[in-house]
């Protein structure tokens, strides 16, 4: 019996040399997703995963978090930043590396905030939002109780418009443009960029 249980506890002790633990940093940003390269700084960033213990920590004055995670980063993690006066923010990792933009909390029920974060490639996605005698974009930043806050043309966004006060019965189309990949009109890079 004496052989069998130290036989048990050497087996057991070669496994634990065999399947070391590991440490990924990700590193994250924070950005006001409605005033241009405006840094987030406090906001807390929680990394989870099932089966494991959640990992925070808080963005720096530049917006920004290194979390020393005990789990790869990979589409089975989920971030959630946290901070008082803007809406929780949820999405699903790959994480490291990205810049994300919190909303400031919308005071008006009748109000809709759209912000569009991307990877680093491509460089330059526009939102348009379409509705009667109105298209916000770019080029036209106003529109009727809506505006383009942040236009972005040098990768990860975001890219937000708000509309103050949608009116009831009108239709609003929502799109985003590849305009890095502009002169090819039959180019199918975004759909397999979003894939």
């Amino acid at each position: 019996m004496k052989f069998t249980i130290n036989h048990w506890l050497i087996a057991s002790a070669l496994s634990l040399i065999a399947s070391p633990s590991f440490a990924e940093n990700i590193n994250i940003q924070i950005l006001s997703a409605t005033i241009k390269d405006q840094k987030i700084a406090g906001a807390e960033v929680i990394l989870q995963k099932n089966g494991a213990q959640s990992i925070s920590a808080n963005t720096d004055n530049n917006g920004k978090t290194n979390i020393n995670a005990s789990f790869n980063d990979n589409q089975d993690s989920l971030l959630i930043v946290k901070k008082t006066g803007y809406s929780n923010l949820i999405a699903k990792c790959p994480c490291d590396g990205m810049t994300y933009a919190l909303s400031p909390e919308m005071k008006n029920l009748d109000g809709i905030r759209i912000v569009l974060n991307w990877g680093e490639k491509p460089e330059d996605l526009d939102s348009h939002l379409v509705y009667p005698n109105n298209h916000v974009y770019f080029s036209n930043q106003q529109g009727e109780q809506a505006n383009l806050d942040v236009d972005d043309t040098t990768s990860y966004g975001p890219e937000t418009i708000t509309i103050q006060r949608k009116n009831n019965g009108q239709r609003y189309v929502y799109a985003v443009h590849n305009f890095s990949d502009a002169e090819n009109p039959n180019s199918d890079l975004l759909s397999k960029v979003m894939l």
